[in-house]
């Protein structure tokens, strides 16, 4: 088993001998969120409560029992026992204001610090006054941001200083963690969430910005700034705000309250075969997407993992390296089971999802702090078996106006490749990089594909080519117009080399063999390492590229 220390996550204990399940999907939300908080007390002193979201999260207790890290799973049928069960480490209840969205988030740090029990006034009163309510937080607060703003005068000195947490008030999922290691929790509104009584984005935003300022460089942000079409920040806006304070996001998933306490295996990849250089083809590697979303191993990728044609045409697989630190259980699966053709490659710009573009910009040193940032990401890369890094969005430049929008760069993407200088500067195991989100707008072959020089080093580049055809065509619209785009983008180039960006909400392992049988024999996928294998043979040590 390997550990690193520190790490920059809180993280659990080993599982318990006993792990017990309680299946909460079908449960009311506001029954959700108290059995969330529940979790977050039982695990604290070690894991013990297993919480299943969905029917899929049920494989990786039996994984642990499997593997010999947990004796006896036990199922709880009846949510309400596990109050009886686990009585001895809450001492309450903290309800909240159904007027006050924000007072759920308010409540998730209290039941932190007061090991108390969240409930919503409906709730309180089911359970008949058996317990006795150590905060009311309903009237509290007008406004959302007085509510956070209470929240850090009043409990932030008493809240962990180097994680916090963002998480839409509405979802419960997932809180275990939260109330566990005593997390900051907050939100900032959006368009649409942003019309309820007591919002204000901009005083929200700027609350915001002064905590993020007043906290440590380099400590992660838990959660997802976007939770619908104009519900939060956005993805873009909300990552770029973490950014340009040094700080970086972390899509996390249910139970890591259990999953952080599992010691890491040692992470090997499956060696890639070598491939000859064919200077009549077109080489491809198609890169399923969204490996910095914990929720994606969790249950998203099962489905693809399983897909008949996975491990009959070569695939790269995106990976968050935080993934070492906080479901090392998880990922280990799917590199154990990981064909000759599954190849892991580390995404989202780090250890984390960052911006590098804006990366601590907001803070008094940060060439320091993007240096200790990818001193961070150099360890976990080491420990997964990754030296290729599939930075997202580098083929735009950033408004700094309005940091939510991306704009394209000329031709010649001389942003793109100063920023991957400094990440080759710091990482010296990296031996290529396939960046971006699917293509961004004006990028060509001739534009997608360079090599740099740094120090005694030749690193290749190839950006993406495909568009993330997302809102989907329809899933045969979708494979069609992927053999047309493939075809077009290479007509009159052989050898070709191709980055293959596939979200994977759109295409899974079928639709790709799909695509591949359509191109025909001209066309050939490969994994990650083996495309930046040829495409550097092609170029050669003095050939320019």
């Amino acid at each position: 088993m390997m550990n690193l220390s520190p790490s920059p996550f809180p993280k659990s204990a080993p599982p318990a001998d006993i792990l017990y399940l309680c299946d909460v999907a079908a449960l009311a939300p506001a029954e959700q969120l108290l059995l969330s908080s529940l979790q977050g007390l039982v695990n604290r002193r070690r894991p013990q409560l297993y919480l299943l979201t969905n029917e899929a999260e049920g494989r990786w207790p039996e994984r642990l029992k499997a593997r010999g890290l947990v004796r006896e799973l036990r199922v709880c049928d009846d949510w309400r026992a596990l109050l009886d069960q686990f009585v001895d480490v809450y001492n309450g209840l903290i309800v909240t204001d159904p007027d006050c969205p924000a007072s759920v988030n308010v409540a998730t740090m209290l039941a932190g610090l007061e090991d108390g029990l969240i409930v919503n006034p409906e709730l309180l009163a089911g359970l008949g006054g058996r317990l006795p309510v150590l905060a009311d937080l309903r009237g509290r607060w007008a406004r959302k941001v007085d509510a956070y703003e209470w929240a850090w005068h009043e409990l932030g000195p008493r809240l962990r200083q180097d994680c916090l947490a963002i998480r839409y008030p509405a979802d419960v999922r997932g809180r275990d963690y939260l109330v566990q290691f005593k997390l900051f929790t907050f939100w900032i509104s959006g368009a649409v969430d942003g019309q309820q009584p007591g919002s204000s984005a901009i005083a929200e935003t700027e609350f915001a910005e002064r905590l993020l300022r007043q906290l440590p460089t380099n400590c992660p942000i838990m959660g997802y700034p976007y939770a619908g079409e104009g519900i939060g920040p956005g993805e873009g806006g909300g990552v770029a705000l973490f950014t340009r304070y040094g700080k970086y996001v972390v899509c996390d998933c249910p139970n890591l309250s259990v999953h952080s306490g599992v010691p890491a295996p040692t992470f090997r990849q499956r060696p890639a075969p070598e491939v000859a250089l064919d200077s009549t083809k077109v080489y491809l590697s198609f890169i399923i997407s969204d490996g910095d979303n914990l929720n994606c191993w969790d249950s998203a990728h099962l489905p693809l993992w399983r897909c008949a044609s996975r491990g009959q045409v070569p695939l790269g697989w995106n990976v968050m390296p935080a993934c070492f630190d906080l479901i090392p259980d998880m990922l280990a699966y799917y590199y154990e089971t990981a064909s000759e053709n599954d190849g892991f490659v580390a995404c989202g710009g780090g250890m984390g999802y960052a911006n590098p573009y804006l990366y601590a910009s907001q803070t008094p040193r940060p060439d320091r702090a993007l240096a200790d940032y990818l001193a961070q990401t150099a360890v976990r890369l080491a420990a997964l078996d990754l030296d290729i890094l599939n930075p997202y969005h580098l083929g735009y430049a950033i408004d700094h106006q309005n940091v939510a929008e991306f704009l394209p760069l000329g031709s010649g993407y001389e942003n793109a490749r100063a920023i991957l200088k400094r990440y080759a500067g710091h990482l010296h195991g990296v031996r290529g990089f396939l960046p971006d989100y699917a293509r961004t707008p004006g990028m060509t072959y001739e534009s997608a594909a360079y090599c740099l020089s740094v120090a005694d080093r030749r690193i290749p580049v190839l950006h993406a080519l495909t568009e993330h055809f997302w809102p989907s065509h329809g899933k045969h619209g979708d494979i069609a117009a992927r053999v047309e785009e493939l075809r077009r983008l290479t007509a009159g180039v052989r050898p070709a080399f191709v980055h293959a960006f596939t979200v994977n909400w759109c295409f899974d392992p079928d639709d790709i063999a799909e695509v591949m049988r359509r191109l025909g024999p001209e066309f050939v996928a490969v994994r990650p390492e083996q495309l930046l294998a040829l495409f550097t043979a092609h170029t050669g040590p003095d050939r320019a590229c």
